[in-house]
């Protein structure tokens, strides 16, 4: 039983390195466990019928591991890519927290919103303006060149 337990905990551990671990370790988790089984029944010899029980039970106990595994995978990767909108939310949590009244934080979020919405606004009108700008010199280089020829 002791076995059974470390076997478990090393391949909870083994979950999130590799494929390679969580096969080696989910072939001891089941030998293990029917090993273990079979001295909890004092099973002498070993029966097909016992065996496609003790296994099949394993098998349902490490497919639901391997899916919760595959879940908190997938999680801790979409915490890590978001991880700068989890930061933004968090400082306006914090911040929030920081101020006794709601009013105060909806203040500052909807400051913050019109500063970066008026810095978006600059930046589409400078690009505005320079491909304008642009135009106009490639108009007059080609009124240029027309009257040149």
């Amino acid at each position: 039983m002791c076995l059974l337990a470390i076997c478990t905990s090393s391949l909870e551990k083994c979950l999130f390195s590799s494929l390679a671990h969580f096969l080696i370790g989910s072939f001891i988790f089941l030998e293990l466990s029917c090993r273990s089984c079979l001295y909890i029944f004092e099973i002498s010899c070993l029966s097909v019928t016992s065996f496609a029980i003790i296994f099949s039970h394993s098998e349902r106990c490490l497919f639901t591991l391997l899916i919760v595994s595959f879940v908190v995978q997938k999680l801790l990767s979409l915490i890590r890519s978001h991880l700068f909108i989890f930061r933004i939310l968090l400082s306006f949590i914090v911040s929030g927290l920081r101020f006794r009244s709601l009013i105060h934080f909806e203040f500052i979020f909807v400051y913050g919103v019109r500063k970066c919405s008026s810095f978006i606004l600059l930046q589409v009108v400078d690009q505005f303006y320079q491909h304008h700008l642009l135009k106009r010199l490639s108009l007059i280089h080609f009124l240029n060149s027309l009257s040149r020829g």
